[in-house]
């Protein structure tokens, strides 16, 4: 993204310092994403960088040279190390944010920096819009993002502190709802059925465009209950999901233990699917339909078929029930996980053979 130039100079030589942070990230990792994931990673990072929406048409030929101008930047500097920021006369590791946050605080401003899937370094500033408290846990809301990395989640928790990102949300939604999987389409519809996206003429024009930001906003609370759903769970140690997540990178036993993590942080009495429950928010209940593939599809799969009983008999204790037993049925992998963990310490080949012995053998993968 071009800085504004009225952008305050200290801000401006942070934004460059953390840029360059992310080029020399993405340029390490990006081979760890498929090659389809890679491409809608560049295409939202193109529209971000260029301050286009999500919706907005790129030409083919322009989109694919400045990937290739990426790629060929990423060649020169991907044995390169993360460079050490210079604050207020300080220098700081590009993953300590809290003594930048602290002063960038009273700006409105918030500097973002953890490890993502791969063990990614991601980094991200952005302007703070709203804050709220959370049965004591921070929430901060951000809109406009100064700098970003290739790799964007909605919602995170970093420093104890969940951050809920409008830009990556509405990427991943214009997405899902333009190119969503067959399978998918009965959610989509449902969800811009809820939010009036479907009794608009066209995607961009201006009453669409207010319908769908106001699905943005809506959209963010339930991300950030998956967030306190992760924070509140007392199933899975954290000690132990770190140590497989460190021994194990890269590799089937991280995909587990992280898809794990979120089926919990969605199904416990604290999480994303209780609130939606609780609410009785339809649209929102549709979204989570619509993101709902993949290996978490698998362990939670009681919510597919749940969804639609729903859908005809439309009670809420059908999702309820559908949730308890998802919640029951992940908490006890993740104690099964927990204990390789432990034992698998020093025997990785080990704690690999028991995952795949009791975890993807059952569910046909």
């Amino acid at each position: 993204m071009i800085l504004d130039r009225n952008l305050d100079p200290e801000i401006r030589a942070l934004c460059n310092q953390v840029t360059e942070n992310c080029n020399l990230s993405d340029a390490r990792y990006a081979g760890s994403f498929s090659l389809c994931g890679l491409l809608l990673r560049l295409r939202d990072y193109f529209k971000w960088e260029h301050g286009l929406p999500p919706w907005a048409e790129v030409d083919s030929p322009v989109i694919m040279s400045w990937i290739d101008d990426k790629e060929s930047s990423w060649e020169e500097m991907i044995e390169e190390d993360l460079r050490t920021l210079q604050w207020r006369g300080r220098l700081v590791e590009p993953l300590d944010s809290e003594p930048i946050n602290q002063d960038l605080a009273p700006m409105g401003l918030f500097y973002g920096a953890g490890l993502a899937a791969f063990l990614k370094p991601s980094f991200f500033l952005g302007r703070v819009v709203r804050e709220q408290e959370l049965d004591g846990v921070r929430v901060c809301y951000l809109g406009e993002e100064l700098v970003r990395d290739l790799f964007t989640s909605p919602a995170m928790t970093l420093g104890g502190v969940i951050v809920a990102r409008r830009g990556p949300l509405s990427a991943f939604l214009w997405d899902t709802i333009q190119y969503g999987e067959k399978s998918r389409r009965k959610a989509i519809h449902l969800a811009s059925w809820v939010y009036g996206l479907n009794s608009e003429p066209a995607a961009g024009s201006e009453g669409w465009i207010v319908k769908f930001e106001s699905m943005v906003n809506h959209e963010l609370e339930p991300l950030v209950r998956h967030e306190f759903g992760e924070i509140s769970d007392s199933v899975f140690p954290k000690e132990s999901w770190r140590r497989l997540i460190s021994a194990h990178p890269h590799s089937r036993i991280e995909l587990m233990a992280r898809t794990i993590k979120d089926v919990l942080a969605d199904t416990g009495d604290a999480g994303r699917l209780n609130y939606i429950v609780e609410t009785g928010r339809l649209g929102s209940l549709a979204v989570f339909a619509a993101f709902h593939d993949g290996l978490a599809a698998r362990i939670f799969e009681e919510f597919t078929p749940a969804f639609d009983r729903f859908l005809e008999q439309k009670e809420w204790e059908i999702i309820s029930e559908a949730r308890e037993k998802g919640w029951r049925k992940s908490a006890e992998m993740a104690r099964q996980l927990a204990e390789i963990a432990d034992e698998g310490y020093n025997r990785p080949d080990w704690a690999v053979q028991q995952v795949e012995r009791l975890f993807y053998q059952p569910l046909g993968l």
